[in-house]
């Protein structure tokens, strides 16, 4: 009678589900400490925390978005004043009542501490591999844009996280079993709805799933046995899809979901009705404008993959000069240009789809899902600001992960070095860099030393 090899450290460890914990951990420290620094309304903060305050008084208001950031934003105020968080001692009045910045900062900091933690789930439900769901997650952790619009009243953190749920649930909805097929894809579409309400660029996420979906259907059409969708199994699922089904699940749901939400912020409007609302924000942001002459960080569309142009949300200096105060809208440059290189190198992969049918179905979903979060922006007019990339570069960095993590189990050791040595530096970049996303003091020389190129400033 053989005898089982006894369990290893790292056999008993649940790794995953550690790391995960641990990443987690990480996000909601990093979002929560000093969250009441500045004491006062950093950009979008004068409109967003002034529209919840709004929302909590009854008293009517126009928006150029839909309201459920600003809803969102409104049910954590309320609840920090119901459990007294926050600092007593550091209070203003600028959003309209007497509150601590925590009570209107704190939910948004919760939300995107979540965002790593969905990022790897999209991650498994893509590849169900663990160690990429982890990579993934470790990776929008250190990234600093995500970092920065988490610790202040703004809606972007709200708009991604229900654009990537509606993503999780529509893979899920496809891979389960089919009792509990509906449930994902209406789920879906509860979630692209709401991620539409909070701004219209929310569509990136929706439009980027259905268009994988028609794409592979697409494909399916022409009727060769040598372009099936093997290895993943949303793939296979996708291409059995019925057609029939989209208008419902779509855009039924979707639209109904939008609908639904706009309802408080009517009844406090009464002299608009729903269309009415939907041709006033487009009026707003057609007569908007572009170029510098609108916004000093106005930024081109086609600059946002390189970095060129990051948004300074707040800037301050004390005792004449020596010490800055500084929170720029800005990524982690080194995972930022790696994950730029990253997506256009699986796109390329989409011309070699023989060669590995599981890398090309991957490369499709990703690619697909950036280029719908990314090029609509050139069809926009209006001034456009670094932040509305940020959809796109969720997807630009599952590429990355997946390359990385495929040169950590390479076979040959020179890549294995080159993987850990990419990641390593990252880290070291996000540390670097964290001074400007926590608005930590500096000297002169070392602001300027992280302004690496004058268009940063």
């Amino acid at each position: 009678m053989s005898r089982s090899k006894p369990a290893t450290f790292w056999s008993t460890v649940p790794w995953f589900s550690g790391g995960l914990l641990l990443l987690w951990i990480i996000a909601l420290g990093l979002r929560f400490w000093g969250l009441n620094r500045f004491n006062t309304l950093v950009f979008d903060e004068v409109y967003f925390a002034k529209f919840a305050q709004n929302y909590l008084d009854q008293a009517p208001l126009f928006d150029a978005h839909p309201p459920l950031g600003k809803y969102l934003i409104a049910v954590g105020m309320a609840l920090a004043d119901l459990f007294s968080w926050g600092d007593s001692s550091v209070t203003n009045d600028l959003s309209g009542s007497l509150r601590s910045p925590f009570s209107y900062r704190w939910l948004n900091a919760f939300t995107g501490s979540l965002i790593p933690l969905v990022v790897a789930w999209l991650s498994y439900q893509l590849t169900h591999r663990k160690s990429y769901a982890l990579l993934s997650a470790g990776l929008m952790t250190i990234e600093g844009l995500f970092l920065v619009e988490s610790r202040y009243a703004l809606v972007n953190v709200y708009l991604v996280l229900f654009g990537l749920l509606g993503q999780v649930f529509g893979l899920w909805g496809l891979q389960t079993a089919p009792r509990w097929r509906i449930l994902g894809l209406v789920l879906s579409g509860i979630s692209f709805g709401l991620s539409a309400s909070v701004k219209w660029n929310g569509l990136g996420f929706w439009l980027g799933f259905w268009g994988v979906i028609l794409a592979i259907k697409l494909w399916e059409s022409w009727g060769k046995s040598d372009r099936q969708f093997p290895n993943l199994s949303w793939c296979d699922r996708a291409a059995a899809f019925k057609l029939w089904t989209i208008p419902i699940y779509g855009f039924l749901i979707p639209y109904i979901t939008y609908a639904l939400v706009w309802i408080p912020h009517l009844n406090l409007n009464p002299d608009y009705s729903f269309w009415q609302m939907q041709g006033e924000i487009i009026g707003y942001h057609n007569r908007i404008g572009g170029g510098e002459e609108v916004h000093p960080y106005c930024s081109s569309w086609l600059t946002w993959p390189f970095l060129i142009r990051p948004v300074a949300y707040y800037y301050q200096t004390v005792n004449d000069g020596q010490v800055i105060f500084d929170v720029h809208a800005f990524g982690n440059p080194l995972l930022w240009w790696g994950a730029t290189v990253a997506i256009a190198l699986l796109s390329l992969c989409l011309l070699q789809r023989d060669r590995s049918p599981t890398l090309f179905n991957l490369s499709l979903y990703l690619s697909i899902n950036y280029l719908a979060n990314w090029l609509p922006w050139s069809i926009v007019s209006r001034c456009v600001f670094l932040y509305h990339y940020m959809g796109a570069l969720v997807f630009s960095i599952l590429a990355l992960s997946v390359i990385l993590e495929r040169w950590l189990y390479h076979s040959r050791r020179e890549f294995r070095i080159l993987a850990m040595s990419a990641l390593g530096v990252m880290a070291i970049a996000f540390l670097f860099w964290l001074p400007i996303y926590l608005g930590l003091p500096l000297s002169p020389q070392a602001f300027r030393l992280r302004m690496w190129f004058n268009t940063w400033i």
